[in-house]
């Protein structure tokens, strides 16, 4: 599921709009960002991750983030890195399933991992965290947490006042 929450400041009428999860789209998203990892688009430690971690994963849920130099607030693809627990488990379930890693998605031979879904949380373990940049000034992000979200305590990046959070749509 997917889904796009608004950001909204009553001082300064700063709004901003981020999308969050992903949805059916998942497998395409996984493919192309896997790619991305295995050219070096996402940096070399995405690159060396992808090349030595032939049974890894990657989380591609859009997550939201700010930005600890100008508070700016954005989504990004989570894009943390995930080592199997028992590599032997994990090669049997993908020989099983030939290639289709979730029930959720019948897919047409799509190859990716949900490191969320049902089945698959127990197999992984987080092997490393991905260090995003921000879209305006270049400075690190830093995620922002659901219940951060939430908790109705998130600063305004322009006159650090409280953000209003509200559901602005669903998909999937």
């Amino acid at each position: 599921m997917g889904n796009m929450i608004i950001c909204r400041c009553n001082n300064c009428c700063f709004e901003r709009n981020l999308n969050l999860g992903i949805g059916f789209s998942y497998p395409q998203v996984y493919n192309r960002t896997v790619e991305r990892m295995k050219n070096g688009e996402l940096g070399e430690e995405a690159k060396i991750f992808i090349d030595e971690n032939p049974y890894g994963a990657v989380d591609c849920s859009l997550i939201a983030a700010s930005c600890t130099d100008c508070g700016n607030i954005q989504s990004v693809m989570d894009l943390t890195m995930y080592i199997p627990k028992d590599l032997g488990k994990v090669k049997h379930i993908r020989r099983r399933k030939r290639g289709i890693w979730s029930i959720a998605y019948p897919g047409k031979k799509d190859d990716y991992v949900d490191v969320n879904s049902y089945e698959n949380k127990d197999l992984y373990m987080e092997y490393r965290k991905y260090e995003h940049k921000c879209d305006l000034c270049g400075g690190r992000l830093e995620i922002i947490r659901d219940f951060e979200l939430k908790s109705g305590e998130l600063k305004c990046p322009q006159c650090g006042g409280i953000l209003v959070i509200e559901a602005g749509a669903c998909w999937d």
